[in-house]
């Protein structure tokens, strides 16, 4: 009851926005999860490895309803989706045929109706335990629950995502400065992934073909860089003392622990995204509305020679660069985590062999430069010819 609850449950997590494998699997799954009509003994309990596995089982569930409430990305959807649900589909194919033969050799009359379910279920996912482990590799694989607990530099980087789409979201927290630290932070990032990711491909765990994801950081450097550098002559009120701790705590952590292997890159640049997007929406919302404050020597005579500082006259569009450096910075980022699951998942056994035919029934072919060599086969004719 408990592992087939908690399966249903995880597969139907499985949409991340979008149709969801394992839709046929509800049928089998919710009449053993709703347990018989009678009570069952007080004294009943489940099989341990039954109930670890529902335990297990239970976990995905939770992070995959943490990333669906989190907005997925879009490469979650389709083929990745299908291996982790062959990944869950599989042990539970295991685990109703071991419970069908348990109750066959069970003394206790268990009723025809349980047996049927159980034999159900075990035919609806034979086709998912068919696969071979090493193709049920995905990136899904790499997914956790986002908290500010975690040790290291996730736990920062959690903290520190959070706080910036607060400040970003909230029009007199956004200042200035906020802005800068933000376009700088995300520029360290895309650093620290790009030398990530370069060194990767050197050690050989990345394909060659995973330099589009560094030429994508590497352009999201580039951007970033310039969105955080604002000119002397543009300013914008607010108080932002937590974005600042944080702020500080992110670059320590970056300094001394950067991510050292693809996934905890992956994730970095899965917390960084989210950010990059509210910083380019604000900045463009900024300049759209005239919100920022500008120097008034700086706008020369024709606004009257302003002396001091006062908001952005609607004729003038001095941030416009500022908000296309950051929304070009959103588009490198989110390219380069697009094309880093894919360079990776290409890094795997494409078509492995599934055992089927078996070697010995079929004789070794011969290489096509080679027929032409061939010996003639002998060919029984009668000796007076």
């Amino acid at each position: 009851m408990l592992l087939a609850d908690r399966t249903k449950r995880a597969i139907s997590q499985l949409r991340l926005g979008g149709p969801y494998v394992g839709i046929g699997m509800q049928p089998y799954l919710e009449p053993l999860a709703a347990g018989p009509r009678r009570p069952l003994p007080a004294s009943t309990t489940p099989i341990p490895a039954l109930a670890r596995m529902a335990l297990t089982i239970g976990a995905i569930n939770d992070v995959l309803a943490d990333t669906l409430r989190n907005r997925p990305r879009p490469e979650y959807i389709g083929r990745e989706a299908a291996k982790l649900a062959a990944s869950v589909l599989a042990p539970v194919h295991l685990a109703a045929r071991w419970s069908r033969t348990s109750l066959e050799l069970s003394s206790a009359d268990q009723g025809l109706p349980l047996r049927g379910h159980l034999d159900n279920l075990a035919a609806a996912t034979e086709p998912w335990a068919l696969i071979p482990p090493a193709n049920r590799g995905n990136v899904l694989d790499d997914l956790r629950i986002r908290t500010r607990s975690a040790p290291g530099l996730e736990g920062v980087a959690v903290a520190w995502a959070d706080e910036a789409l607060l400040v970003l979201g909230e029009r007199h927290r956004t200042s200035s400065w906020a802005m800068q630290a933000i376009a700088g932070n995300l520029a360290l990032i895309s650093h620290t992934a790009y030398d990530a990711v370069e060194q990767a491909i050197k050690q050989r765990g990345l394909p060659e073909v995973a330099r589009t994801a560094s030429q994508a950081l590497a352009g999201a450097v580039t951007a970033w860089r310039a969105a955080a550098t604002w000119p002397p002559y543009l300013r914008l009120g607010g108080k932002t003392t937590d974005l600042r701790v944080l702020t500080r705590d992110l670059r320590q952590c970056l300094e001394a622990d950067p991510p050292r292997t693809v996934n905890e890159t992956r994730n970095l640049l899965h917390l960084a995204l989210p950010v990059a997007e509210a910083h380019a929406a604000t900045m463009d919302r900024l300049v759209r509305t005239h919100d920022l404050w500008i120097h008034g020597p700086s706008l020369g005579p024709s606004a009257g020679y302003i002396p001091g500082w006062e908001p952005q006259p609607w004729w003038s569009h001095q941030g416009l660069d500022l908000a296309k450096t950051a929304q070009i910075g959103h588009w490198a980022l989110n390219r380069a985590s697009t094309a880093l699951v894919v360079d990776t998942d290409r890094a795997e056994p494409r078509s492995l062999p599934l055992g089927w035919p078996p070697a010995c029934d079929r004789p070794p072919r011969t290489p096509p430069e080679e027929r032409g060599r061939e010996r003639p086969r002998a060919i029984d004719r009668d000796p007076r010819r």
